[in-house]
């Protein structure tokens, strides 16, 4: 279990492993955890220096986790190299089954004589607000419920949360995720420890087949759950370095939760009048700035597709502000905001989504709306918009696509438009 790699890189992260270490950073901040080894000798003097530098030089603070079983190489040389000390935690685990179970809960939820417990939809902000209230005002947790909801689809798809309300009312909740290639499944944390909550992580485990559970707690939480089934496996200790100067406030990439969500597609629709449909084309109203090339292939794999993608990203880096932050839009599915200039190079995540539509429409969007691509996959085609954008992007896309196909909304001479058949 030590040094978990996680299947899906969280949104805005990039995980590096070397040294017996997994190193995330997240841009606002990073995290040190080990691979297993204990680290012991000098050794320990060089790889704390060499850690410290590595995140000094991106202005993260850094949280570094050590287990016990590392821990005599480790705690001395961190402190020499400019760390302190922070928290200390149980781990502990359980056999699922060992779980007590509750009468009427089930792996989808039940109902109690005095309340409900059921598995939560982790993208809508309501619900979310409510647990993340919550979860600010208990802890420490394993990993932080703001933390684990930033991480986007990769979190979503293998990470319940599970509330326990009564009369409409968040008595407690608790959160989780699948550790892919293990047979466990970590319970990220706990507002409490309940008897309901206790018995749909059993119930859950068991019905997708993860024999065991994992959790961290501090001595009082440790207690609780050491009654309810639980052992203690071992502990981890907390080293922390912060540099002078304030970390930046948000990471790279961010996935846009369901306000935000509305909010840039209802700008989107109204100003570009967005019609969708298979038959709908163009799908938009194309702005007077704009210019239309046919696609031959929406293959995202293709070779002219990543260099068209490559011609788009290059341009909108230069295009965009410093400090200003783009969106990549993907029509009814997880959608994402970003800074373009701390995403795409070497040591940072990748930039979201594509140009090219691979299955749906694909939309790289300024937020004043002055600029852009719109991806249509069934014409297919691809439309940039803005004078700026343009005046870096159309001399090359037309070496690369061939004759315009439209100019400000407008066929050009010489092209063809493709009307894909009516389904009915």
């Amino acid at each position: 279990m030590a040094g978990q790699v996680p299947e899906g890189t969280p949104a805005g992260a990039a995980v590096e492993v070397s040294d017996g270490l997994v190193r995330t950073h997240y841009g606002t901040h990073g995290t040190v955890d080990h691979c297993g080894l204990p680290v012991t000798g000098a050794g320990a003097d060089d790889l704390a220096a060499r850690q410290l530098a590595l995140f000094a030089a991106r202005g993260e603070p850094v949280e570094w986790r050590v287990p016990a079983d590392a821990a005599p190489g480790m705690t001395a040389a961190l402190t020499r190299a400019g760390f302190v000390q922070g928290w200390s935690r149980s781990v502990l685990a359980a056999r699922a089954s060992d779980l007590p179970a509750v009468e009427g809960i089930s792996a989808a939820g039940g109902v109690t004589a005095h309340a409900r417990v059921r598995q939560m939809d982790t993208r809508t902000g309501l619900e979310a607000g409510r647990v993340l209230d919550a979860a600010r005002r208990s802890g420490p947790h394993r990993l932080a419920f703001d933390q684990a909801r930033a991480d986007g689809p990769a979190w979503w798809h293998q990470a319940p949360v599970f509330v326990l309300e009564s009369d409409g009312r968040l008595i407690a909740a608790s959160w989780g995720e699948r550790l892919r290639g293990t047979s466990f499944a970590a319970v990220n944390g706990w507002t409490q420890v309940r008897p309901e909550l206790l018995a749909i992580w059993r119930a859950w485990a068991l019905r997708n087949k993860i024999p065991y559970l994992l959790t961290e707690a501090d001595d009082g939480r440790a207690a609780e759950l050491g009654d309810a089934g639980f052992l203690a496996v071992s502990a981890l200790t907390s080293y922390h370095w912060a540099p002078d100067s304030p970390a930046a406030r948000t990471r790279p990439v961010s996935p846009l939760h369901d306000t935000e969500y509305d909010r840039i597609w209802d700008a989107f629709e109204a100003s570009f009048r967005f019609r969708p449909g298979i038959t709908s084309v163009p799908a938009i109203t194309e702005p007077a700035q704009s210019v239309t090339w046919h696609l031959e292939s929406t293959d995202a794999h293709a070779p002219a597709a990543a260099e068209m993608n490559a011609i788009i990203e290059g341009a909108l880096l230069r295009c965009a502000q410093q400090g200003e932050e783009l969106y990549w839009l993907d029509w009814q599915h997880a959608s994402y905001r970003f800074d373009p200039h701390r995403a795409g190079q070497p040591g940072q995540p990748p930039w979201p989504g594509a140009a090219c539509p691979d299955g749906d429409y694909y939309i790289y969007l300024a937020e004043d709306l002055r600029m852009g691509t719109f991806g249509h996959p069934w014409e297919p085609s691809l439309c940039v918009f803005g004078a700026s954008l343009l005046a870096q992007v159309e001399n090359d896309l037309t070496r690369l696509l061939g004759q315009v196909l439209r100019r400000g909304g407008n066929k050009q001479p010489n092209t063809w438009t493709y009307h894909h058949p009516d389904p009915e």
